[in-house]
């Protein structure tokens, strides 16, 4: 195994419109965890009525959907799941590949209490 390359986005969302973030770097490897980390201004935390999406540039490979966006800093590994030759679901998981491509974080509907019209929260990447 190769060392880890990491990365930290930050992200912004609104009560309306999406919002796209992009990774500085493009990445050949695999993805092993995504770390949501919260506001530490609590009316700032990105709230459950946004939808984070998080996806490979080039391939569109899905990454993380997050379909209630997160109140507290929470980890992720994600995985992939596996098929045998004949195309059919097998027992197992494989971390997610990317080849030589940034990574796109799309935020939607981000919830907007305390009169809070901007939300905030990073995306901290794991890649190895």
């Amino acid at each position: 195994m190769g060392y880890v390359n990491f990365e930290s986005i930050a992200i912004t969302a609104t009560s309306s419109g999406s919002h796209t973030h992009t990774s500085v770097k493009a990445y050949t490897g695999l993805v092993h965890m995504v770390r949501y980390i919260a506001s530490a201004t609590t009316s700032d935390v990105i709230g459950a009525g946004a939808t984070i999406a998080i996806t490979g540039e080039r391939n569109g490979q899905t990454i993380l959907s997050l379909t209630a966006g997160p109140s507290t800093s929470a980890s992720y590994y994600v995985v992939d799941t596996t098929v045998d030759t004949a195309g059919s679901a097998s027992t197992g998981s494989a971390s997610i590949p990317l080849a030589n491509e940034r990574v796109i974080i799309t935020v939607t509907s981000g919830s907007t209490q305390d009169g809070d019209a901007v939300k905030n929260g990073t995306i901290n990447l794991f890649v190895t």
